[in-house]
């Protein structure tokens, strides 16, 4: 008898790839003023997708045929997805704090860098059989190329947060109370995404270090990936709600004026 092609832990990522891909269609196609700062948010959903889906066609075993055929293409897109999470969030942040209407020059060479070295990890051979199972020659290189594309988005994340503080700081001089809340989309994105990574990799750390048991290698990513679905489609949710009250409110005026 077949095994199920999926299991009962696949579902979260699974909501997790559809959500992320239906968030970014919503925000390419989202009519706003800010569309430097919605395609970056749009990037960075779909860079979520890409690696749920890069993720299933690496480990789940019905779909590991498919990977290992076009084993350069998934190596160079899942090292991609993970890495150009961070600068994508991160220029998110930017453009919307700071009103670009364009990215700079310095802007677009965060967004090149993962691409650039997804090419040289393909050049070095890396395949998606090394990444399952790599072998004792290549296991330290293995290791650290999944260690730098976990940990750059979490130093993205950290300037997001430290660029989110600056601005606040700022406009606090503008107010004699002092009392400026940050906005709460940005902010729920920043922190409750570097959270996850962070988790991600301090767990890691312990099963890899401390308990050194294969069994609970899957604990950190099955923890990393519900929190992940809460939070895409809370954003989601939020974010097609305030559209609709925005356009809500702008019919009203319409109505109004005529």
């Amino acid at each position: 008898m077949n095994s199920a092609v999926f299991t009962g832990l696949d579902l979260i990522p699974i909501m997790t790839a559809c959500g992320s891909l239906l968030f970014a269609l919503r925000l390419l196609f989202d009519r706003s003023q800010h569309k430097t700062t919605q395609r970056l948010l749009s990037l960075f959903f779909l860079m979520i997708f890409v690696e749920v889906l890069c993720a299933f066609l690496t480990w789940n075993p019905h779909f590991r045929t498919y990977g290992l055929t076009m084993s350069p293409l998934v190596v160079f897109a899942s090292f991609v997805s993970i890495s150009l999470k961070g600068p994508a969030l991160y220029l998110y942040v930017s453009t919307m704090q700071e009103s670009q209407e364009r990215l700079r020059p310095q802007d677009i060479a965060h967004l090149i860098w993962p691409f650039v070295a997804g090419m040289i990890i393909v050049a070095l051979g890396i395949e998606l059989k090394d990444m399952i199972a790599p072998t004792q020659k290549g296991f330290a290189l293995v290791e650290a190329i999944e260690d730098a594309s976990k940990i750059a988005p979490i130093l993205y994340a950290i300037a997001a947060v430290r660029l989110l503080h600056k601005t606040k700081n700022k406009l606090k001089g503008f107010y004699a109370n002092g009392t400026i809340n940050l906005p709460l989309i940005p902010s729920l994105l920043v922190f409750g995404f570097l959270a996850s990574w962070v988790w991600r990799m301090v767990a890691r750390g312990l099963i890899s270090f401390v308990l050194d048991n294969d069994e609970f290698k899957p604990f950190p990513g099955h923890i990393g990936n519900m929190l992940d679905v809460m939070l895409i489609y809370s954003l989601f949710f939020f974010s097609t709600s305030m559209m609709y009250l925005r356009l809500a409110k702008a019919i009203d005026n319409n109505n109004e004026l005529t």
